[in-house]
């Protein structure tokens, strides 16, 4: 169901404000729905309080997420979020994003991985029924930015999707969207290059650097590309090694020394460069 359809066909206008608060409560309804499915027979402890303490732990407020005699009672899910409109939509987009990364770390790959599933789907019909534009999108794993629409479905979504042959690379580049997604950006050019230079290894060798002339070189040939582009590929690297959170000078390494548009274009030609990776390891296949 898509509510912008619905309001078009009506002949309505979707008023901003009221529709982030909508989106809100209807946030608190998903978030109250998978809680209930978490808690549900005697795996209460064994799911709900791992995966509340893994979200309390990711958003660093782990020290009041139990409440009770002896704190034996944990917190619900809605506890961690705010009610109302746009001045905390962006804290909750954010904290939502961390709590799809909890729920994929502690059962999304194990006997209950169909609960993380389930969960995922609301937030996708989340994000369906909004009317309105909020700026962020969900990719089905995790929350984006949105930028240009094109490219936000070429070189993220598509990309993405292309990527669960390559669990490890997807998520590294997850994390870097999702540190983008809370203007961390010497963390989000950080996993970002670690994406790409994974996913070269994959390619060309398991020992490569992508920092290296030879292994630009190898990368390039084998993409059928033109040498110019290893120039391109060597001021890439150099950005990560000047201003990403792993390699950088501690005095030059904070958010505001790389401009959100530098981020995006990071991101963004992170993304065209695996893309071309994984099409090439198709072909060869």
């Amino acid at each position: 169901m898509n509510l912008k359809l619905i309001y078009d066909q009506l002949g309505l206008d979707a008023v901003y404000e009221e529709e982030v608060v909508s989106f809100t409560e209807r946030l608190l309804i998903v978030l109250d729905g998978f809680r209930s499915q978490l808690i549900e027979g005697d795996v209460y402890d064994r799911l709900y309080g791992v995966t509340i303490g893994e979200f309390a732990f990711l958003i660093g407020e782990s020290h009041y997420y139990r409440q009770g005699f002896r704190g034996n009672i944990y917190l619900p899910f809605t506890d961690f979020f705010k009610k109302g409109g746009s001045a905390v939509l962006r804290s909750n987009i954010k904290r939502l994003t961390l709590l799809l990364m909890a729920t994929k770390k502690t059962i999304g790959l194990g006997f209950y991985q169909e609960h993380h599933k389930t969960f995922s789907r609301s937030v996708s019909r989340l994000f369906e029924t909004t009317p309105i534009d909020i700026g962020y999108v969900f990719t089905g794993e995790t929350i984006v930015q949105k930028g240009a629409e094109e490219l936000d479905r070429t070189l993220i979504l598509d990309t993405l999707k292309w990527l669960s042959d390559y669990p490890n690379t997807q998520s590294t580049f997850q994390t870097a969207l999702t540190r983008y997604l809370s203007s961390d950006f010497p963390d989000a050019v950080t996993n970002c290059y670690s994406a790409l230079e994974g996913m070269s290894r994959t390619l060309v060798g398991k020992d490569k650097r992508l920092d290296t002339k030879e292994t630009r070189a190898e990368l390039i040939k084998a993409l059928a590309l033109k040498n110019d582009w290893a120039q391109l590929l060597y001021h890439y690297s150099q950005l990560a090694h000047d201003l990403s959170s792993r390699h950088g000078k501690p005095e030059t390494v904070e958010a505001g020394d790389i401009a959100p548009e530098l981020a995006e274009f990071y991101v963004y030609f992170t993304g065209a460069f695996l893309r071309l990776i994984v099409q090439r390891m198709k072909n060869k296949e």
